[in-house]
């Protein structure tokens, strides 16, 4: 949060833009349940990893809570928010874990938002991408949605090739 905020107050001086994307793995509980907790540990390691690698250098990925991970873009437009999130989501998807000796598969929901002028505070920013992580989830999982600090709601069910 701390980082996100120093960031937004960037992005406020450079007048560029700051993304935001809340992450959330699909049903995690029930991979605790049938798993054990240790495979658990391990899918989120893993998550975590993966995350990293589809981001660009300069984005900072952090936990949020629970199965929940937060990312913050600095200088980034709601395109840029859009299509990294939904990289984030693709490469997940496509790549199965392996953790405790069982082979995992695993989705990922992704909330996306961008300050779109200085008047933004960080707390407006994570309460907009929890409302488009929400939608996702309620939407059927797997896919990212991006709400924009307008009232409109965009959401995107990925390609499948």
């Amino acid at each position: 949060m701390e980082l996100a905020a120093r960031e937004l107050q960037v992005g406020v001086s450079n007048r560029t833009e700051t993304g935001l994307l809340m992450i959330d793995i699909d049903h995690f509980k029930k991979i605790n349940d049938s798993n054990g907790h240790p495979a658990g540990d391990e899918v989120l390691a893993q998550v975590a990893g993966t995350i990293c690698q589809a981001v660009r250098p300069t984005d900072a990925v952090g936990r949020y809570g629970g199965e929940e991970f937060m990312v913050v873009l600095p200088a980034c437009q709601l395109h840029d928010v859009l299509s990294v999130g939904e990289r984030v989501r693709e490469s997940i998807a496509r790549k199965p874990l392996y953790a405790e000796g069982y082979m995992i598969s695993t989705t990922v929901s992704v909330g996306c938002t961008v300050s779109t002028d200085g008047g933004h505070f960080v707390e407006m920013l994570v309460k907009a991408a929890d409302q488009a992580l929400y939608k996702a989830k309620y939407e059927g999982r797997n896919r990212t949605v991006v709400k924009t600090m307008t009232p409109s709601i965009l959401s995107l069910k990925g390609l499948k090739r």
